[in-house]
């Protein structure tokens, strides 16, 4: 008798609940396609997928924006009345032209590239404070300022001689703490070129051609005077040369050396020499018009 009962309990049970199903049908099915529907028309809200590179932060209904958890790549499940906001953590770059006033007051055209990427550790906050948008509401403005701030010291004639390089390295020290202490790191400030006035570079042109004239003239004059100074020299080693030497120059020596000279160019090949001497004292007559050698003559004949 007890196991007649034991076994009709689950039947009971089981047929109630059959039957609770077949009173509540037609609410079930709609119920689980309600459901379905929700869960499809929703499924992009519930189901999040961070890409590679990127993070997610949190807004929650009920709780607001969670900053001190910061969503990493993959899959994620959160409610449909949360937010996920993602952010490209990866270094990006924007380039922009800017119009700066000099320290005479006149403008100057800048063309720069700002690298940089939003704080993966105070991405919350980034978003709880600025938002998406950081790029337009923290690197640009802070870039054009630490611009103004470094370039409003230097005169046209000083930007055009001091180069990218040191500008860019002032403007670099001071945008970067700036942009720091707004959630975003600042990786390079690259300036690609800056544009003077035409009248202040026709001016820098003129000074520097007015200059490069004046370092020529320097230069010839130290040239002339060195050159001065040279022939001065030479003509003095000349004049020692002469008093030494006049004394032992006897009329001898000099035919004697007239003869050398004289057989030299009568042994020369391609010669054709016509030497004609100087009274019965001169040198020997040689004559070589057609490439032979001629006899030398007895001086004074």
């Amino acid at each position: 008798m007890t196991d007649t009962a034991i076994d009709a309990t689950p039947t009971t049970l089981f047929g109630r609940f059959r039957r609770w199903i077949s009173h509540h049908e037609l609410a079930l099915t709609l119920t689980g396609l309600a459901f379905t529907f929700l869960v499809v028309f929703f499924w992009q809200r519930i189901v999040i997928s961070i890409p590679a590179g990127h993070r997610g932060v949190l807004w929650g209904r009920f709780t607001g924006t969670m900053t001190d958890r910061v969503y990493p790549e993959g899959i994620h499940v959160i409610p449909p009345w949360d937010v996920m906001t993602i952010y490209d953590i990866r270094y990006q770059a924007v380039d922009r032209s800017f119009t700066i006033l000099s320290h005479d007051g006149l403008p100057v055209d800048v063309d720069v590239t700002m690298r940089f990427k939003p704080s993966e550790s105070q991405l919350g906050a980034l978003h709880s404070r600025v938002g998406p948008a950081y790029v337009d509401t923290i690197v640009i403005p802070e870039s054009a300022a630490a611009l103004r701030a470094v370039i409003g010291n230097f005169r046209p004639e000083a930007l055009y001689a001091a180069g990218f390089e040191v500008i860019q390295e002032q403007v670099k020290a001071y945008a970067m703490p700036q942009t720091g202490i707004r959630f975003v790191v600042l990786d390079d400030l690259l300036i690609r070129r800056i544009t003077l006035p035409p009248a202040v570079i026709a001016a820098i042109e003129r000074k520097f051609q007015q200059e490069q004239a004046s370092q020529e003239m320097e230069f010839r004059l130290t040239r002339e005077i060195q050159e001065a100074q040279r022939k001065a020299i030479e003509a003095g080693g000349i004049e020692t040369y002469n008093n030494v030497v006049a004394p032992t120059l006897t009329a001898q020596v000099l035919t004697f050396k007239g003869i050398e000279a004289t057989l030299e160019l009568a042994r020369s090949n391609n010669a054709k020499v016509i030497v004609i001497g100087a009274g019965s004292s001169g040198l020997p007559l040689i004559l070589n018009p057609d490439g032979t050698v001629a006899a030398a003559a007895p001086p004074g004949r």
